[in-house]
């Protein structure tokens, strides 16, 4: 994984993996963690659901701020930033993708109580050489530099 470009890889992580853990809190700070599928967005987001009878789904309401993790080994990467719910044209673009991605769970988009939203990651930082000591690099990073953009 040496002198690869962050952002590609970036790219490739998101495409060959499937899934993510989402970790959530509410305004008095209990939290969760969850795995979820996933599908990416054009802009390297995140298409994302759940039920609206889960723990996260409140949480979500009242704090849009969430943590996202996708490992699958050699693959690392670890994100900040904000959910939007997504409604009419936007969820069913969602939804399209997730099943595109999953196909083997379709049914849990039948279900009325699946609400879609999408997650744009204000901090991204990609472990681009396993190696110990691993490396980093960070390549979004809103607080710091809000102007430097994926690319894609």
């Amino acid at each position: 994984m040496k002198n690869i470009n962050a952002v590609a890889l970036y790219k490739k992580v998101l495409e060959r993996n499937k899934y993510c853990i989402i970790s959530t809190a509410s305004l008095e700070g209990k939290t969760e963690s969850a795995v979820m599928n996933y599908a990416e967005t054009k802009g390297g987001g995140l298409y994302l659901y759940c039920f609206n009878n889960m723990r996260k789904y409140p949480h979500l309401k009242e704090n849009p701020k969430v943590s996202v993790v996708i490992y699958n080994h050699p693959d690392y990467v670890q994100m900040d930033g904000a959910i939007k719910f997504l409604r009419g044209k936007e969820a069913k673009k969602a939804r399209a993708e997730l099943i595109k991605k999953h196909d083997d769970n379709v049914y849990y988009h039948t279900d009325s109580r699946c609400v879609y939203f999408s997650f744009n990651p204000e901090w991204i930082r990609i472990r681009t050489d396993e190696k110990f000591p691993a490396k980093y690099e960070v390549i979004k990073d809103g607080s710091r530099n809000p102007d430097k953009t994926l690319g894609f």
